[in-house]
């Protein structure tokens, strides 16, 4: 049982290296299968990137570029997935237009509760 555990965790690290690989996003042209330095580059591409702006909290995935909103409480409102990282003015960029997109489908309902009264 231990030696399955040591192999799936060798296929793990093989995979996450060749993912790695495959998307790059430093400034070194070494091939991330046998780099020393894989963990390093593993941990500041994985993490992500967090802002806040405006009372709501947005987070891209480094992994697959995906954004989510959440509220002041903490509660998930939004996502979105985008075709690279943005910078953190672009991602409050992102607030912006998701508080854009609510506040027009307010009005747009009040507008249509407006008219179904009349």
């Amino acid at each position: 049982m231990q030696l399955i555990n040591q192999l799936s965790d060798l296929l793990r690290e093989l995979r996450a290296r060749f993912e790695l690989w495959c998307k790059p996003k430093k400034d070194c042209y070494h091939c991330c299968l046998f780099c020393d330095y894989f963990e390093d580059c593993k941990a500041d591409i994985y993490a992500g990137k967090t802002v806040e702006h405006r009372g709501y909290t947005i987070h891209q995935s480094g992994i697959n570029y995906h954004t989510a909103i959440y509220d002041d409480s903490g509660r998930y409102v939004f996502h979105a997935q985008v075709a690279k990282h943005l910078t953190a003015e672009e991602l409050k960029e992102q607030i912006d237009f998701y508080i854009k997109l609510r506040s027009d489908n307010f009005e747009k309902s009040l507008d249509e509760e407006a008219q179904n009264e009349n």
